[in-house]
């Protein structure tokens, strides 16, 4: 999601406070509201104007002439807590109706954690939801992770004092404080607390990438 007059982009991840960073971009820069629709949702943005918003691929961002003057930026979440959040999220605190992507996976309402995560742990990220692909294949481009800077929703008090920094030192104006939207899990938990040692050893499997590139202490 690139703001041309802002030089600015944000690369989305979900379920690592995506939606607290779409809202918070959208008050910043004083985006036209349609009726009826949320900043968090994708049609807000599609609906954007292009000279206001531009949302674009991997490929496509970094090929833009102007790449080296836009300052990129995204969020990225512990891969446990970000898969056992989704299911949290989307097979037990709402009833609607699951995405296409995830009906083809095979995903059902009903399912424990662990089998949600082997469900996923089968498919390879171009045949699933995009809140269940791996955080590098929205972040990672011929081998490049694309953002400048990469926080962590462990840390995002700290790491989103860095975005604010950044906005007013290239841009003049201060981004503003982030809201807690969507935040159902506590940031202080870990795996150990609301799973299996041999559900996070499925998890530990299929988002090994993410692991390596963004918690490899973990």
């Amino acid at each position: 999601m690139l703001l041309p007059a802002q030089g600015l982009a944000y690369l989305r991840v979900p379920k690592a406070a995506n939606s607290s960073i779409r809202t918070r971009l959208a008050a910043s820069y004083n985006l036209p509201m349609p009726e009826g629709i949320v900043p968090n949702k994708d049609r807000f943005w599609a609906e954007q104007d292009p000279s206001l918003v531009r949302s674009m691929t991997l490929a496509e961002f970094q090929a833009l002439p102007e790449r080296p003057r836009i300052w990129a930026f995204s969020f990225v979440r512990h891969p446990a807590m970000r898969l056992y959040s989704c299911w949290n999220n989307k097979l037990v605190e709402n009833g609607g109706s699951l995405s296409r992507a995830f009906v083809a996976m095979g995903v059902e309402r009903g399912m424990d954690f662990h089998a949600f995560a082997e469900c996923v742990a089968a498919h390879e990220d171009a045949d699933c939801d995009l809140h269940v692909r791996s955080q590098v294949s929205v972040l990672v481009h011929d081998g490049i992770v694309v953002p400048d800077f990469v926080g962590k929703v462990e840390t995002t008090q700290r790491d989103w004092a860095h975005v604010r920094y950044e906005s007013r030192m290239r841009f003049g104006a201060d981004i503003g404080a982030l809201p807690s939207k969507n935040m159902r899990l506590e940031v202080g938990l870990k795996p150990a607390d609301v799973m299996s040692a041999a559900t996070h050893k499925v998890i530990r499997e299929r988002y090994a990438e993410d692991y390596a590139r963004f918690y490899p202490r973990s």
